[in-house]
């Protein structure tokens, strides 16, 4: 048999370096497409604030609460916070995996607060231009955080298999890119504090 036939695996892997290069660029499109996406909230909420028709951008004069507001994007900074020091440490060859389990479980907290908050509230999605903005923003903020919490899962389930081993490389493939996407996702959360609960 010929040496390249059983060799024909190895032409078509990826070298770490292609594999993380391919990572970087993927993670850079998704954050583009969910700046764009968050985007649209924001030009909803200063056009319809701005044109107010007949009064009904905020009828009623509703207000979220503002302590489910700055708990929320609280949790959102301390999971981007927490996952990019973990990542450095993994960088330093340090134990990283406390991080990184700190940063999952602040983004399931901020998720779950959310849900909580929408028990609390006193409108519904219908009642207005604010109300509809409001509901639309955070729950697609809730299913992106969850969309990152499985990445965020994912490396924390690698630290825990191999925790304790001596030969890992430093940083696991994609936990640079997760602490990139999750800054993202903690600046998207601050915006929507300041505008939906604070203006």
């Amino acid at each position: 048999m010929d040496v390249r036939d059983q060799n024909s695996d190895d032409v078509f892997a990826e070298t770490p370096e292609v594999h993380e290069r391919n990572l970087r660029i993927v993670v850079r499109v998704i954050a583009g497409s969910t700046i764009m996406f968050f985007f649209a909230f924001a030009f909803a909420y200063f056009y319809l604030r701005s044109l107010d028709s007949n009064g009904l951008w905020n009828e009623g004069d509703v207000a979220a609460p503002d302590g489910y507001g700055a708990a929320i994007a609280a949790l959102f900074v301390l999971s981007a916070a927490a996952m990019s020091v973990a990542f450095g440490a993994a960088q330093r060859r340090r134990p990283w995996l406390v991080g990184a389990a700190i940063s999952l479980l602040a983004l399931l907290a901020a998720v779950l607060l959310q849900a909580i908050e929408y028990a609390h509230v006193a409108f519904a999605p219908g009642d207005g231009g604010f109300t509809s903005v409001f509901y639309g923003w955070t729950l697609y903020l809730g299913v992106f955080a969850l969309g990152a919490a499985y990445f965020t899962a994912v490396l924390v389930a690698e630290g825990v298999r191999s925790r304790g081993s001596e030969t890992q490389p430093g940083p696991l493939p994609g936990s640079e890119e997760t602490a990139f996407y999750l800054r993202l996702l903690a600046s998207i959360a601050a915006v929507a504090w300041v505008l939906l609960y604070l203006l």
